[in-house]
């Protein structure tokens, strides 16, 4: 929860000088949530600008950074420009999506790891983390042989049971660094 001020609003869209809710992005879906209890029931990033940043011995995307985060109500927005508001996200919703999202970096690391391996390392084209499940779409088929020793590297990898911790890039604090031990992934 925190305290937040409306900057703008248009039909069923807010903006605030601060926001709690994970917009939609890298795959994952959106918070739910409320302001001041009026249900949230979309998060998207919008304008903004593409950077590069390169880190050595990681294949980073180019990220939208300096972006908007716009809420979308269930009904036209009530709120006025300069009005303090109360935000709140469905933790339970955030939590599975941590847990998928956190099992996808066990996944794709273990992916890159196997198949790099044998020179077939599979590049993402794209990905989608819910409350539900995760999916990742590669360039090309997974060789279905080495599949079990994926999931074993990967099972092997969540029993260590360390901490997963974020690093903040030295350029931006937009883009972040999922770090597990040895394994740090953009």
């Amino acid at each position: 929860e925190c305290e937040a001020t409306i900057v703008n609003v248009q039909d069923d869209l807010v903006l605030t000088d601060r926001t709690i809710f994970y917009p939609e992005g890298g795959g994952q879906a959106s918070d739910i949530g409320w302001i001041d209890d009026i249900p949230v029931v979309d998060v998207q990033k919008q304008f903004g600008r593409v950077i590069h940043v390169e880190r050595e011995g990681l294949d980073v995307p180019p990220v939208l950074i300096d972006t908007s985060v716009i809420h979308k109500l269930d009904c036209p927005v009530p709120f006025k420009v300069g009005q303090k508001v109360q935000m709140r996200i469905d933790w339970q919703l955030r939590y599975l999506h941590m847990r998928n999202h956190s099992a996808s970096h066990f996944l794709y690391h273990a992916i890159r790891t196997i198949y790099g391996r044998i020179g077939e390392e599979p590049k993402t084209t794209g990905c989608s983390i819910t409350a539900r499940s995760s999916r990742f779409d590669y360039t090309h088929n997974i060789a279905p042989p080495f599949i079990p020793e994926v999931s074993d590297l990967a099972n092997a990898l969540i029993a260590r049971g360390e901490d997963i911790t974020m690093e903040p890039d030295r350029s931006t604090n937009e883009i972040s660094y999922w770090t597990y031990g040895d394994v740090i992934i953009p």
